[in-house]
């Protein structure tokens, strides 16, 4: 091809190229606006579901912290009431067999959730446990 030849591809190109923005170009700015208003749209839902799912779970564990207080609560008040009821056992005040034995039931029964019950005296002396250990 010659120079002109070149020249004039170019400038067809040229033409038809600004030919297609001319027939196309309102086209063009409407999807380019169509995809800026949808990816807008689509973001600001991502925002407002994002920030409900976090209120959600934040409530959700809020809702478990509580039942998780409460059942702690109930274990030890439970344990505190057994044992109030054991410390007004004239046996076990006494130390008596009968007080003995009543601790090492009472051991027996509660040993997976009691590890030792100690009868301690006015002074703060341990005077007998259960389990039972000479040392």
């Amino acid at each position: 091809m010659t120079q002109q030849g070149t020249k004039e591809t170019q400038a067809m190109k040229e033409k038809a190229t600004g030919s297609f923005i001319a027939a196309y170009g309102r086209y063009i700015i409407f999807l380019v606006l169509f995809i800026l208003v949808g990816y807008v749209l689509l973001y600001l839902t991502y925002k407002n579901v994002k920030r409900e799912m976090i209120e959600n779970l934040n409530a959700r564990q809020m809702i478990h912290a509580k039942q998780a207080a409460r059942a702690i609560e109930s274990f030890f008040d439970n344990h505190i009431a057994m044992l109030q009821n054991l410390s007004i056992n004239s046996h076990i005040t006494d130390l008596d067999e009968d007080g003995k034995r009543t601790m090492r039931e009472f051991h027996s029964l509660k040993s997976a959730e009691v590890s030792i019950i100690t009868r301690i005296d006015s002074q703060g002396r341990i005077v007998h446990s259960e389990p039972y250990n000479q040392e």
